[in-house]
């Protein structure tokens, strides 16, 4: 769909739904689009967020802060899962990455946190946050825009997660990083 709405699909692709029964979108500004496409209502199925903004009305929506602001965007892993990122599970690679960025700026910095919608293991978080010993604060769901976190940020750090597109559509620096769940060395 990006591609579609960039104008940059390759000669000769189209969109389309191939063999699914059904096309999941993120909202309804998503569903409009696809039935613009072509694409029967019936067949759209809306399971994400309902409300979305456009970029141009998050630019100047800000927070200010007299550190830098490294914002995390958390995922709904647990710490005692079974997943593993090369030779590290999620929160290790996340504490090798959080204390690289807190030995490189030192002191001058704030650590916002943001908890996945369905973030459920509070206490282990709490606790993992803590432990780097910076000034940080934790964004629950629904407490903050993301748009906001996003513009306030010098640097937005996720781990394949969809916000990652919203901060490279923003123009701000993202570190977004992956080791391959489940797969061997």
């Amino acid at each position: 769909l990006i591609m579609k709405l960039l104008n940059i699909l390759p000669d000769g692709e189209r969109i389309g739904m191939g063999k699914s029964k059904y096309l999941f979108v993120m909202g309804p500004k998503f569903k409009d689009v696809f039935i613009e496409l072509g694409i029967t209502e019936d067949k759209i199925k809306v399971i994400g967020s309902f409300e979305f903004k456009t970029i141009d009305q998050t630019k100047n929506e800000k927070m200010k802060e007299n550190k830098r602001i490294v914002t995390i965007f958390l995922q709904n892993i647990c710490k005692d899962t079974h997943f593993l990122f090369g030779n590290y599970d999620y929160y290790q690679s996340l504490e090798i990455i959080l204390s690289q960025i807190k030995s490189t700026l030192g002191d001058d910095l704030i650590f916002y946190f943001k908890y996945h919608p369905k973030q459920n293991n509070l206490t282990f978080l709490d606790q993992f946050i803590k432990s780097f010993g910076v000034d940080y604060k934790i964004f629950k769901a629904g407490e903050i825009d993301n748009a906001k976190l996003i513009q306030s940020s010098d640097l937005n750090i996720t781990m394949c997660s969809s916000v990652g597109i919203d901060i490279m559509l923003l123009k701000k620096p993202l570190l977004s990083f992956n080791f391959g769940i489940l797969v061997p060395d």
